[in-house]
């Protein structure tokens, strides 16, 4: 029983990393210190998804993006891949997986349902870490193509004859 209990704690507590930021439209992220317009886009460490002045855009939002840029968008559709492969066999396995150790835990385990769990579990994990390279290279390829931005900064701190100002332009 205690377990059990466990088991749908755990399950409630998880159910907010689940949740996303409401999506913005990409007309929105226009940002106009850039030449033509662009979007720079970013990924995050441990996190699906790519980011645009901190606003998490959904795929599509993503791919309206990345038009402009085919070697960009074809990375991030493998990327979309590996992700609903992560989502489909990972995260299902990790369920049964965790289910069989608490059986085993209660003395009723199943070898083979801990084997297929960690199998599924592993191939889950590997899916997730290539889901986020492919991401982060599409990202990268998208904003190489962009240029670099036309904004001047002006920033204080540590400079080679000591601190002071720095103009960046």
């Amino acid at each position: 029983m205690k377990n059990h209990i466990l088991v749908i704690a755990l399950l409630l507590l998880s159910i907010p990393a689940l949740s996303q930021t409401p999506g913005v439209t990409a007309d929105e992220l226009i940002d106009p210190a850039f030449e033509n317009n662009d979007v720079v886009l970013e990924t995050r460490v441990g996190n699906f998804g790519v980011y645009s002045n901190n606003i998490k855009l959904s795929p599509k939002e993503v791919k309206d993006i990345m038009v402009s840029n085919p070697d960009a968008l074809a990375e991030y559709n493998r990327a979309l891949n590996y992700r609903t492969a992560y989502w489909v066999v990972g995260l299902p396995s990790a369920f049964v997986f965790g289910w069989s150790i608490a059986d085993l835990i209660n003395g009723r385990g199943d070898a083979v349902l801990i084997s297929v769990g960690t199998a599924g579990t592993a191939l889950g994990v590997i899916m997730g870490v290539l889901a986020q390279k492919k991401e982060k290279s599409a990202v990268v390829l998208y904003n190489s193509g962009m240029g670099s931005p036309s904004l001047s900064q002006l920033t204080f701190g540590s400079t080679s004859s000591g601190i002071g100002l720095s103009y960046r332009f």
